[in-house]
């Protein structure tokens, strides 16, 4: 038996024997994840290449640009594919030790399943540990800088076109701001301001364009149009006025940034920003949350395939199955983790369920499926 042999001697020697086996398992699962993470990172990079192809060849950029733009999304790239890696190295770590008999040689020693999984649970643990600063911190600078790339110094436009630009809605107290279009220069292009109460509307204020002074948006002229309970309304032509508004630049560019190119801090200041000009943030809120359980699922995917993996072993083509049965247990837990994501941004959900539903729901089928196994195995 070799290796699988030396194990239920040296289980029975007490606790140091115990931690030279954490050792050995986490250092399987270790050197499994390297293998298949890297493995997905070259996949990923060479779908991406493929993908870009047709906007390399049109454009012809720089070297370094192109370097830059793959390499900018590879922490992006790299947090999507951690949670897949952790299940895929779980499994095949445990089909390969089931097949040597190392599993039966643990078993056989007194070890039950819940603790030969823990060295598993922990690799999980220390890739969610490195998954979460790079989620916050590497990969939203990332995709920004890709995006950049992409559109300024490839395709040649002008940096400010990475802003939305046109129909642009903001609310400001009791009013209601609609811009037709934000021009390059910061001007703003057919403004209207409507000032509502008791769902009528009071007074309109519209202009052709507007200038930020620092302090206010002023309007070289304006037409104000004031309403009476009747539906009557009068006319004021006003030069040189500034907009009954608090609005500011910034708060008009706020939605130039993807969820994914922000961190959780700035996410969470744009969902109260929007909260507070009366904007729906529902869609935002959702991200946030997802941001936050996003981590954890490199923790759950090890759980999830701990007993799948304990039972290929001694089937044939054990490898192959486990390889199925990753992926199909990683298409379910992000069909179920996009329809709870749906469900949030519709409403149906509140954003905190709709962003851990898949998590708390697969958690608790992944310790089913573990006491099952034990009481199969007793």
């Amino acid at each position: 038996m070799g290796r699988a042999g030396a194990f239920p001697a040296a289980a029975g020697a007490g606790g140091g024997a115990v931690k030279v086996i954490d050792r050995y398992l986490a250092g399987r699962f270790g050197a499994m994840f390297a293998l298949v993470f890297g493995t997905f990172l070259g996949l990923f990079v060479l779908i991406e290449f493929f993908e870009k192809l047709r906007l390399l060849l049109k454009y012809e950029p720089e070297a370094w640009d192109v370097v830059v733009l793959f390499a900018a999304k590879l922490p992006w790239i790299a947090v999507q594919a951690a949670p897949m890696a952790c299940l895929l190295a779980t499994l095949v770590s445990l089909v390969l030790l089931s097949r040597h008999g190392e599993i039966t040689a643990l078993r056989s020693s007194g070890l039950s399943l819940a603790r030969l999984a823990r060295p598993f649970l922990l690799g999980g643990l220390a890739v969610a540990a490195v998954a979460a600063p790079t989620q916050e911190f590497l990969a939203p600078r990332g995709m920004a800088l890709h995006n950049e790339v992409k559109h300024v110094r490839i395709k040649g436009k002008p940096r400010n076109t990475l802003v939305k630009r046109e129909d642009l809605w903001v609310r400001s107290g009791d009013r209601l701001v609609h811009v037709a279009r934000l021009a390059g220069d910061g001007t703003l292009q057919g403004v209207s301001v409507a000032r509502l109460a008791g769902g009528r509307l009071e007074e309109r204020l519209d202009a052709p364009s507007a200038r930020w002074d620092g302090e206010k948006w002023r309007a070289a002229e304006a037409q104000l149009r004031v309403f009476g309970p009747d539906g009557r309304f009068t006319t004021e032509v006003l030069r040189d006025t500034a907009l009954p508004i608090d609005v500011t630049p910034e708060d008009l560019t706020l939605g130039r940034s993807r969820p994914d190119e922000l961190s959780w801090w700035e996410l969470r200041d744009r969902v109260r920003k929007r909260r507070a000009q009366g904007l729906d943030a529902r869609n935002l809120e959702v991200g946030l949350w997802a941001k936050t359980s996003m981590p954890f699922v490199s923790v759950l995917m090890p759980l999830l395939a701990f007993p799948f993996g304990i039972r290929g072993g001694g089937r044939k083509g054990g490898v192959a199955v486990a390889l199925v049965w990753g992926v199909g247990l990683g298409f379910a837990y992000w069909l179920v983790v996009g329809l709870g994501l749906s469900l949030g941004k519709t409403g149906a959900l509140p954003p905190p369920v709709a962003a851990w539903a898949g998590n708390l729901v697969f958690a608790a089928v992944g310790v089913g499926l573990l006491v099952r196994a034990e009481r199969g195995a007793n």
